[in-house]
């Protein structure tokens, strides 16, 4: 099972007109580690906060939806930030896609409790979905940041990264 719950953005900071890209602006605008995403991975539970995960991961995220959607059979895309570095391995097979993570640090749960990193590191999380399911996700949680970014005040012309984003959610 693979699932992203997005967080609920009621209070963002305006825009700040010294950003250049979409990290930096996602960086920018949620005031506080509080807005938690989750990610729901086979039996565990992921949290990332949007400020310091996500605009660190975001180009990641980004990258992982390129290589899917060019066709390439396998590939490896890694996340590094201060509570969310993970590699991932990617094969394709058929419109299946087959991920075999490998996580270094993540603040990770199994039925609400924390799981130290040393048994993380012990579990299988290999993961198979279908590359529409799994692209469907990592949308609703570019959809969701890119509705942040516009709420806050920025646009295309803004970040010169922001026409990525609205491409791919195109």
């Amino acid at each position: 099972m693979f699932k992203i719950t997005t967080a609920h953005s009621d209070k963002l900071n305006s825009k700040d007109p010294e950003d250049l890209t979409v990290s930096e602006a996602i960086h920018t605008i949620y005031p506080g580690y509080n807005y938690i995403d989750t990610v729901y991975w086979n039996r565990i539970t992921i949290q990332i906060d949007r400020k310091g995960d996500l605009s660190s991961i975001y180009n990641d995220i980004v990258q992982f939806v390129h290589d899917i959607r060019s066709g390439a059979n396998a590939f490896k895309e890694s996340f590094l930030s201060s509570t969310c570095t993970a590699e991932f391995e990617v094969r394709k097979k058929d419109k299946q896609l087959i991920i075999i993570p490998r996580f270094y640090d993540v603040r990770a749960f199994q039925n609400g409790i924390q799981i130290p990193l040393s048994t993380l590191k012990n579990m299988d999380h290999e993961l198979e979905i279908s590359e529409e399911d799994f692209l469907t996700e990592l949308y609703k949680l570019l959809r969701s940041v890119n509705n942040d970014l516009l709420s806050a005040g920025y646009s295309v012309q803004d970040l010169e990264d922001f026409g990525v984003l609205v491409e791919l959610l195109e």
